[in-house]
Parts: structure tokens; C-alpha cells; sequence
């Protein structure tokens, strides 16, 4: 659900203004669209290219306190959401209200369900949604940088974060009593079974047979069938391409055809600060992995 407010929200959906409806009179509008501040603090608001934090909710309902809450970005992600601010291409994109945010404003932007109807050109609505009502978004700015200041913060936290995980990681292996080798970026694999052939490089393109896990073992994805061990569903990578995680993308070269071991990779060379599903914020990887083929790309 929230993956499809945030596309409506910040990639240029159009959404014009209320059909034979006039707006209440704390709602104004701004290139189409109708919104209301409810919180306008002093600052600088969104240009486009700088990177904006915030948080979303989407309700839908008549705007009297009763409405249906359909999305919360905050408690389904457990974070803000961090993005780079596009520009406000055409009549009645959302855009236009976010570039009047500063940080801490907070804002109201409605659009009438029998507006949508009229622009799904007699495609059915959602079930959720009836006519007469609204489709609102909340809208919470919590921070406003330009790209400059949002990349030396995001380079800080890494350096930060690489040396937390490598820590972690040291910890990790003295209690189980592993002694992997490491990659020129930090990839610490162990290798079970070397494999047989010339060695993985970039320009390759390979099938592997995986298991990804947590630090605490918890496992997000696998393609391996856990009752018969068979794969369930090839996974090929061409090495060098940035297919995977730059981790993967690495750690795979260390093995050959038939080679079989395990990765562990810090979260700089994973899924960062943003996670990714299942995957937190900042997150070790381990994947347990065996090279099935080997071929040159095509």
C-alpha cells in the first residue's frame, strides 16, 4: 500500500480539482491541486534537487474525523521516507504543494473521489473508495537539504556505520569461531568448496544458489526448496553489471563454478541506512550461496 502512495505522492500523478465542488475555505489550491497548511514553520522550502524527509498518511473518507486510514509510511516502514525532490512537471501534480514545505510544516492535500472517477474515464475505483468522499494525504515535512549537505551527512553516517559493522562482525566471528578472508571493499566471506574452472570476473555471467539471512539468522530470501534442498528458481547475476548488491556483486568473484560458501556483508554494501522489506536499516547480510553455472555474458 504505501509503495503506491509514495508514487502517487512524489512521481508526477496528476490530480485536478474537485468536479462541480467548491472547496471549503481553509483549502486553497496551487497549479490545480487543493491542499491546506496546517503547520507552516519558518524556512526554506523543497527546491527541486534537494532531498526531502517525510511522512506520509493516506486516508479516504469525507473529511469529518471518520475517515479510513488506508496507508501510514511511519509505522509501516518504522522510518521517514528520504527523497530526492523532482520537479513539478504539469497542471495538477501533488509536487506543487510539497514545494511550498519547509521543514515542520505539515499539510492536507484532498482530491474528490468523483474526480478520480472522471479521470479513470469509467475504469472501476477501488472498493474503499465511494462517491462524495475524498482521497487525502497528510503530508509531515521533517527535514529539507540541499544535495551537497544530504551526501557529506549520508558519507558520514556511513564511514560511521562501516566501522559499527565491522565490530559487529569481528564479535560475530570470534563466537563462532570463523576466520573468513576479506574483499578489497569488505566482504568477509569463508568458502566451503572453492569450485573448479577459471575464476569469477566481471564481464561473467553466473547462476547461484542462495540463502539470505540476518545476523540473528532470520532468514528474508532463498531460492532453495528447504524440504528437498533443490532450487526453486535460478538466480543469475552478470558480474560487474550492478544486478545485485555491490556486495554480492563482489563476494561471488572470490568463487568458481561449484563453489560453495558464505558472504557477510556490511549494510554499506547492502541495502544502507534504507533497508529494503524485510530488511532493516542498516543490516549485515549473510547469504549462503553456491555457484551452480558459470558462461560468458551475453
Amino acid at each position: 500500500m504505501i509503495n503506491r502512495i509514495l508514487t502517487v505522492a512524489l512521481t508526477g500523478a496528476v490530480f485536478f480539482g474537485a468536479v462541480g465542488c467548491k472547496p471549503k475555505p481553509q483549502f486553497k489550491k496551487v497549479n490545480g491541486v487543493e491542499y491546506m497548511m496546517v503547520k507552516d514553520e519558518p524556512g526554506t522550502p523543497a527546491k527541486p534537487g534537494d532531498v526531502i524527509e517525510f511522512n506520509i498518511v493516506f486516508k479516504v473518507g469525507k473529511m469529518d474525523g471518520k475517515d479510513s486510514v488506508m496507508g501510514n509510511s511511519l509505522k509501516e516502514m518504522g522510518k521517514s521516507i528520504q527523497r530526492e525532490m523532482p520537479e513539478s512537471r504539469q497542471y495538477g501534480d501533488m509536487t506543487s504543494v510539497i514545494a511550498l514545505m519547509s521543514a515542520g510544516d505539515s499539510v492536507v492535500i484532498r482530491i474528490p473521489v468523483d474526480t478520480l472517477k472522471t479521470m479513470l474515464k469509467g475504469q472501476p475505483l477501488p472498493p474503499y473508495m465511494k462517491p462524495g468522499e475524498f482521497a487525502s494525504y497528510e503530508i509531515k515535512m521533517v527535514s529539507v537539504k540541499d544535495k551537497a549537505t544530504a551526501d557529506k551527512e549520508a558519507q558520514q553516517h556511513a564511514a560511521a556505520q562501516n566501522q559499527m559493522d565491522d565490530k559487529t562482525l569481528q564479535e560475530y566471528f570470534a563466537k563462532n569461531n570463523l576466520k573468513p578472508a576479506k574483499t578489497n571493499s569488505g566482504v568477509y566471506y569463508t568458502m566451503e568448496k572453492e569450485g573448479t574452472g577459471d575464476v569469477i570476473n566481471v564481464g561473467k555471467e553466473i547462476d547461484i544458489k542462495y540463502t539470505g539471512k540476518l545476523l540473528d539468522g532470520k532468514v528474508f530470501d532463498s531460492n532453495v526448496d528447504p524440504k528437498t534442498g533443490a532450487v526453486t528458481h535460478p538466480l543469475p547475476i552478470k558480474v560487474g553489471t550492478h544486478g545485485v548488491i555491490p556486495g554480492m556483486d563482489e563476494g561471488v568473484q572470490a568463487f568458481k563454478k561449484g563453489g560453495k560458501g558464505v558472504l557477510y556483508i556490511p549494510s554499506s554494501l547492502a541495502y544502507g541506512a534504507q533497508g529494503s522489506g524485510p530488511i532493516p536499516p542498516n543490516s549485515i547480510l549473510i547469504f549462503e550461496i553456491e555457484v551452480t553455472d558459470v558462461k560468458e555474458a551475453k
